[in-house]
């Protein structure tokens, strides 16, 4: 009977090893409150990070995630990450786990760059140097801050988000199916069979992170493209530049029917928003990448553009 009881306090605290994330084969990435594409390229990392070291991955947005509601949204309560996503793998957050927030580099291994600013001056990096694999350089060390040069060809290199796409998004990103449906369904209505110019307007660069490019210089950039049968996606979250847009481009307007704002909705720490505001930057951006020709700034969500569609070819301004 002794023997029986120590087996079954033995299995349960197996159980409880495990399940409250003390197993060394999962690991679970949180958020830090910052804008949807910040935290989605945060988590791509963390999902790079799980491969090169054999980690179940979870990606889980708790309540510092800037559109995380009590109410949930399409169906789920408690992880923000599912409002917007299928599950990373058949783990699951639970209460105890350890939740990283930290950046994946940190812990040893160079991965995807979730910031902006590391991606292109790696990839300038990189590109003075020796033409390197994907996987010497998702494995290679952390290189120094260098400074990018504005003539410079080789940002945004497309072998590399090529195999990001491959590595990492096609394994692990599926889109919830009802927001799947409503970017299918205007892709079908308004983009097929049409050369469309893609164009993400975003003003006010939030916390000094890049020097702010003229909204003018964007729309005169799109201008060049103009021409019988070409249209314009603008994506935006502020009305006045969408306005603006609709004056200023030679050639029909399109744009995804949301809400938009008198200012830039670009969430700081702290801030919460409306769950569906995140839906609908998830859908402007997948939208971007099924245009013809994409115009940007440097921005996260831009740079998530290029990693959905790594043949797109495209124009950024900075």
């Amino acid at each position: 009977m002794k023997k029986h009881t120590a087996i079954l306090m033995l299995v349960a605290l197996s159980h409880s090893f495990f399940s409250h994330g003390l197993s060394e084969d999962k690991c679970v990435r949180g958020c830090l409150g910052l804008g949807f594409f910040a935290e989605f390229l945060w988590a791509a990392n963390y999902l790079d990070y799980c491969l090169a070291t054999n980690k179940v991955p979870v990606v889980y947005w708790d309540r510092a995630f800037p559109y995380y509601s009590p109410q949930g949204y399409n169906g789920t309560t408690n992880n923000a990450w599912e409002y917007y996503f299928e599950p990373v793998s058949s783990a699951s957050y639970v209460a105890g786990d350890y939740v990283h927030r930290d950046n994946a580099n940190n812990l040893g291994i160079a991965s995807i760059f979730w910031d902006y600013h590391e991606y292109i001056n790696y990839m300038y990096l990189c590109s003075v140097q020796q033409k390197l694999s994907f996987q010497q350089v998702t494995h290679a060390p952390r290189p120094q801050w260098v400074a990018y040069k504005k003539g410079n060809q080789h940002i945004y290199d497309e072998q590399w988000r090529a195999a990001v796409k491959k590595r990492v998004l096609d394994k692990f990103i599926k889109i919830k199916y009802p927001i799947q449906k409503k970017i299918d369904d205007f892709y079908i209505q308004k983009i097929a069979n049409k050369k469309t110019i893609g164009i993400h307007l975003r003003g006010g660069h939030k916390f000094g992170e890049i020097p702010p490019v003229s909204i003018s210089d964007l729309l005169t950039e799109a201008n060049k493209h103009a021409g019988i049968g070409v249209q314009f996606f603008v994506a935006t979250d502020q009305q006045p530049l969408l306005k603006k847009a609709k004056n200023e481009l030679k050639g029909p307007v399109i744009y995804y029917d949301c809400e938009r704002f008198a200012q830039s909705t670009a969430p700081g720490f702290g801030d919460k928003l409306d769950p569906k505001l995140g839906e609908d930057v998830l859908i402007e951006a997948l939208l971007l990448s099924h245009c013809d020709f994409f115009i940007h700034t440097i921005s996260h969500l831009s740079t998530a553009v290029l990693y959905f569609n790594p043949a797109l070819k495209h124009t950024v301004l900075y």
